[in-house]
């Protein structure tokens, strides 16, 4: 149950080794679905994929670089990358160290969230992008930023993509938590985003660099984008003690272990709508306008639970524990859900920031958020032992329909799962749907029966950078 980034990154030396991936069509039939690789497609560790509205597919990798891909279909099993297209826009974001100063020898962006919009003359492409490095002291912890792609129209004869970025000073771990899946509400024009936790159980550790959970952290956020009066919208941030000025230089950026995280405003145009995750990693939005996170489960050894867990009057970040193995988990969330890892920094007001001059980076103290719910003791949730990281909706009509408007989730044991929902879009079960045989896949999207190559399903391996098809045996039928 080892995160997938925490795995990949400590066993990324030694893949090379032995990782091979058939290349092109392989033809293996798994259930329902044959599985073959997209030919032609050139990724360096993937983290998500969608396809847009212009049909082209569209992948996110590590470094911050988006690569589209114009894909055919030449037969059974046989998909051909005809044209590529590349974006570094977003690499050229500045980082900074968590004091908030430039350092512009950090080169390039961590992004783990894309969510594609638009219409397919002008695609607009959401990204959610952090500080590059991991296990680093020096990690900015008020390094996310959302950032809009889109055409350059001042460009007529050829295709110029332009950043602007909308929200800046999100949070995000010294470790690997960061900003991660989204989903956007077109009809409302509000963006959810999966924000990871700074903790493993809710109190700051070693492990982790001692870094408390933030205001913003382990939760999603509603990003209410028709607020955004003027971009970038920088979050407003605690008056550091050890920084000159509210705001000072160097904000929004510059967590500094809590002491300039972002604070909340009730007129913002970022909210909290569901909190107690500790790394909620994809959203799915579905055509019922239900929303549904996958949250990676705590590990032993990372930091434990509040010492005073389950008394909103008393609890601090203070710990004794190392922490306890938990589950992941799939959530059915709305406004104000509670997942169930706490955050003292939420729980009480009385959890303060800076010696000097003491601030709460929250309105009011939400006495829920000092309690733990461990998973095991939930009906409502479907609960995983290794962690659920890309979640999708099935809107095709294969199959006679059996599988449309159910969830398909890919698993770090490799398998591609459906999870079925009953008629008022709770959650009921799960099952295999496949083994992908992929040594780490990361993130998994689907196509409706008006989409591209209607009724296949997508999964973009880590590691080895290959895309893989599952295609339906019913396709086109």
């Amino acid at each position: 149950m080892k995160k997938i980034f925490f795995m990949v990154f400590v066993l990324l030396g030694g893949i090379s080794a032995f990782l091979f991936l058939e290349e092109g069509r392989s033809g293996k039939k798994h259930g329902s679905f044959t599985q073959s690789f997209l030919e032609g497609s050139y990724s360096i560790n993937p983290t998500s994929l969608q396809f847009g509205p212009d049909n082209r597919l569209y992948v996110s990798h590590r470094d911050g670089l988006i690569i589209i891909y114009a894909i055919k279909r030449k037969g059974k099993n046989n998909y051909q990358v005809v044209d590529i297209e590349r974006i570094k826009e977003i690499q050229k974001l500045p980082n900074h160290n968590d004091q908030g100063k430039l350092e512009p020898e950090v080169l390039g962006r961590l992004v783990t969230g894309i969510c594609l919009a638009g219409t397919s003359e002008n695609p607009l492409i959401y990204v959610a992008s952090s500080d590059p490095r991991f296990r680093n002291e020096q990690i900015d912890t008020n390094s996310g930023i959302l950032s809009l792609l889109s055409y350059d129209k001042s460009f007529q004869k050829k295709r110029v993509w332009q950043r602007k970025d909308l929200v800046r000073g999100f949070p995000r771990s010294k470790l690997d938590h960061a900003m991660n899946g989204m989903q956007l509400d077109s009809s409302k024009q509000i963006l959810y985003i999966a924000l990871g936790g700074n903790t493993n159980m809710g109190t700051s550790s070693k492990k982790l660099y001692g870094v408390p959970d933030y205001a913003l952290s382990g939760a999603v956020v509603k990003v209410d984008l028709k607020k955004i009066e003027k971009t970038p919208y920088d979050l407003p941030t605690l008056d550091d003690e050890s920084r000159l000025g509210d705001p000072d230089f160097n904000d929004p950026f510059g967590g500094n272990r809590g002491k300039n995280q972002a604070h909340l405003l009730s007129f913002s145009p970022v909210s909290l709508y569901a909190t107690g995750f500790r790394n909620p990693y994809d959203l799915v939005l579905t055509q019922n306008k239900k929303l549904y996170v996958t949250d990676n489960g705590a590990n032993v050894g990372l930091g434990g639970l509040p010492d005073e867990v389950n008394n909103p009057e008393k609890i601090t970040d203070s710990s004794s524990s190392i922490g306890l193995r938990t589950l992941n988990t799939v959530h059915l969330i709305e406004k104000d859900y509670y997942g169930g890892i706490p955050n003292p920094t939420r729980a009480n007001r009385k959890n303060t920031f800076n010696v000097k001059k003491p601030q709460s980076p929250v309105l009011q103290s939400s006495p829920k958020e000092a309690y733990f719910i461990d998973p095991k003791t939930r009906k409502d949730l479907v609960t995983f032992y290794y962690s659920l990281n890309g979640i999708t909706e099935y809107q095709a009509s294969n199959f006679g329909g059996q599988m449309q408007g159910q969830l398909i989730g890919i698993n770090l044991d490799k398998n591609l799962y459906k999870i079925s929902l009953n008629d008022d879009g709770k959650l009921i079960n799960k099952e295999i749907l496949t083994d992908t045989r992929l040594p780490f896949p990361l993130d998994v999207t689907t196509t409706g029966d008006k989409g591209p190559f209607p009724g296949t399903i997508w999964v973009i391996d880590y590691p080895s950078g290959k895309i893989s098809i599952f295609e339906p045996a019913d396709y086109l039928q």
